[in-house]
Parts: C-alpha cells; structure tokens; sequence
C-alpha cells in the first residue's frame, strides 16, 4: 500500500543509495508519456481503444493487481499506464502573485486500476489524491529520472 509521503521518502531514499534524482511525473508528463508522445495515435486509453488489449480493470483483472508488461504497451513502449494501479503525480497550483510553498503542490492519481470501471482507465481522468490520504491498495507510481 502506498501514500503520498511514503512516496516522496522512497524517492528521497533512492536518491542517496544510486545517486539518480528522481520525482514523480507531473500530470502533463504523466499524460503525455500515457497518450504516446510525439508517436501519439489519439487512443482512448494508453496504446489502443479497446480496453482489453492494454488495461487490467474491473471486469478482467480477478480483483488484483498483474505483472507489468502482460498487455499491449503504448506507442513509446510504456505498459500499463491505463489500469492496473492508478499512478500517482503531482500538480503545481499557482494563483497569479502566489508564491509556491506546500499548499501549492496537489496530488493526483491517473490512468486507472484493477478495480475500476472502464471509463476511469480512460485518458484525461484525473483523480484528486490528498497528500496526507488514506493508503490505498490499488495506486501505485512510476517515478521518473531528472536530467
């Protein structure tokens, strides 16, 4: 199970045992990766419009989660991105003349899980996700290196 905060201290923590800088995606970079970049095809969910061929969700998942990578991957190869485990990202909320701080970071969670119906595997689906939340046993994140 995870959370928002054992999140970040896992990321923290990779951080200082391989020296690689990692984060979580912000939402656009979640969305565009899920939608397949610049390889895009304008599918409904991640790599194709029939659910099945790419997602683990409600009505084919046996109510768990599944290795990664047992159905179609998108355009840029990337699995899962629609069912499975929804992925948690962030999202910067700025008002004009907002100086950033704590409150201006949100949480989402994309793309859908094993336990969801078909049209929240959907691209463009956003789930709000409170950073202090309730652990959840259907999220999951895909954290992404820095340059």
């Amino acid at each position: 199970m995870i959370n928002v905060d054992g999140v970040m201290q896992y990321c923290f923590w990779l951080r200082k045992q391989t020296g690689v800088n990692v984060r979580l995606p912000k939402e656009n970079e979640w969305e565009y990766a899920a939608k397949g970049g610049n390889k895009t095809k304008g599918y409904v969910y991640s790599g194709s419009n029939t659910i099945d061929e790419v997602a683990w969700y409600g009505r084919n998942a046996e109510d768990r989660t599944h290795e990664v990578g047992t159905k179609k991957p998108n355009e840029l190869g990337i699995f899962d991105m629609s069912g499975n485990v929804m992925e948690l990202c962030e999202s910067l909320k700025l008002n004009r003349g907002e100086s950033l701080s704590a409150n201006s970071i949100s949480f989402f969670s994309r793309g859908g899980s094993w336990s969801s119906a078909s049209e929240y595997c959907r691209l463009g689906n956003p789930e709000p996700n409170p950073r202090y939340g309730i652990r959840s046993t259907f999220g999951g994140f895909r954290p992404i290196k820095m340059k």
